[in-house]
């Protein structure tokens, strides 16, 4: 997919868990683009309860209506 366009990390605190992780963005072309999302859950004590990775593919004329 080449080198990313952006990277963004995640680090969310909630009451009983955090949220942290990346966000990383590239542009395959000039109509799609991905968004691949790592996101790990720990808990109060820093123990990794879940793990995810999604990934997303938009178009970009529909990216551009959303942003308006």
């Amino acid at each position: 997919m080449g080198s990313p366009v952006s990277t963004d990390p995640i680090d969310i605190n909630l009451v009983d868990m955090n949220l942290r992780g990346n966000t990383i963005t590239f542009f395959l072309d000039n109509e799609t683009t991905v968004f691949l999302k790592g996101i790990d859950t720990l808990d109060k004590d820093n123990i990794m309860t879940n793990s995810q990775l999604i990934i997303e593919y938009w178009d970009n004329e529909m990216l551009n209506m959303i942003k308006g």
